[in-house]
């Protein structure tokens, strides 16, 4: 056996995503805006704090708005919101909302 399969085994396996977890909370907010991080949390397989700590990223870069309804959120989406701003691209967060719900779009 050779020392880089040696070393593969020796480590324990990473949790590996495609996306990011604000990707993931943002197409799960997408298809339910008004889930409850604790769901959210089961759901994705991390922790609320996790899921907190990316729903305030969502929040403090504009694309997601939390709204209170007596002891519940509700999460709005800013669907014209440029997809990424560090890339030279007219896509909008909505066309990522829009492949998730519905790939055939």
């Amino acid at each position: 056996m050779d020392q880089d399969s040696r070393a593969s085994q020796e480590r324990p396996q990473q949790a590996w995503r495609m996306l990011s977890l604000q990707a993931i909370v943002l197409m799960c907010i997408a298809k339910q805006p008004d889930v409850r991080v604790r769901d959210l949390a089961e759901r994705v397989g991390v922790t609320e704090r996790s899921i907190t700590r990316a729903i305030s990223d969502l929040e403090r870069s504009g694309v997601v708005y939390r709204v209170r309804l007596g002891n519940r959120n509700r999460y709005l989406i800013d669907l014209e919101r440029p997809l990424d701003a560090t890339m030279a691209t007219d896509q909008t967060v909505g066309d990522f909302v829009k492949m998730v719900v519905d790939p055939a779009a």
